[in-house]
């Protein structure tokens, strides 16, 4: 990937977000920390979070240090966790968005992982600054300002991307925005095969197929998933995915 990896991932509610961002933790073999925007109060707290990459351990007296190879660092529901990223209005005193190039941001995080850290360590003093509140220009300075971050990956999920502003999610601070849709029959057979570790017969994939023909429901990855969790037998999963689609 490039040498800074941004994400923007949206879609419905329950159609893989959080499960792709956990995928891409185990491919590449990092840790994730969650920025929870809600909990950053101050433009300082959110880069001394991102750039200070110390976490506590629990048991141990002292932090330990990761490197941004190191870490995924996500940002789930952004658009419900902090009005700041929400688009400007167009009133004329509000700063015009090519104005937001040196700025901070915001959040509490955790991480999950072998090392088993269980939040950051802060330092207010280390970056300078006064405690500011946190902003959008203080998160974009975190996502794109002239404080490198190698190597990093960062993700952010939302179910309604329209609301975020355009310069968070602009090229440069966004690399890939990938939509996450409902699932399809097709989709669905294969979901049934790998829980159930089975190849469906051509009467089972057909039945699938005619509940997503006569159905104006939606189906979701997450709904698929709890069927099969719920039901021992293929036949069983298949009669309530039935009854989902009426």
């Amino acid at each position: 990937f490039p040498y800074k990896l941004g994400l923007l991932l949206h879609g419905p509610p329950g159609t893989g977000k959080t499960s792709l961002i956990k995928a891409i933790a185990q491919h590449t073999k990092r840790h994730i920390v969650n920025i929870s925007l809600s909990k950053i109060k101050t433009n300082q707290e959110l880069m001394d979070m991102m750039f200070d990459l110390k976490f506590g351990l629990a048991g141990e007296d002292l932090p330990i240090k990761l490197g941004f190879n190191n870490i995924v660092f996500v940002m789930e529901d952004v658009d419900c966790a902090s009005n700041v990223v929400l688009a400007r209005s167009s009133d004329p005193a509000s700063p015009e968005k090519d104005d937001l190039d040196l700025m901070d941001l915001v959040s509490t995080s955790k991480v999950e992982g072998n090392n088993k850290a269980i939040g950051p360590v802060v330092n207010t003093s280390k970056w300078g600054g006064s405690k500011d509140a946190l902003n959008l220009s203080g998160l974009l300075n975190v996502l794109d300002g002239v404080v490198d971050s190698p190597g990093r990956i960062l993700i952010m999920t939302t179910n309604h991307p329209e609301k975020l502003d355009p310069a968070l999610v602009r090229p440069g601070r966004v690399n890939k925005k990938l939509m996450l849709g409902h699932i399809s029959s097709r989709h669905t057979q294969l979901m049934v095969e790998h829980f159930f570790a089975t190849t469906l017969d051509p009467k089972q994939r057909k039945a699938i197929d005619d509940v997503f023909a006569n159905t104006t429901n939606n189906v979701t990855p997450a709904q698929v998933e709890q069927l099969c969790a719920e039901y021992d037998q293929v036949v069983e999963m298949l009669d309530a995915l039935a009854k989902l689609g009426d």
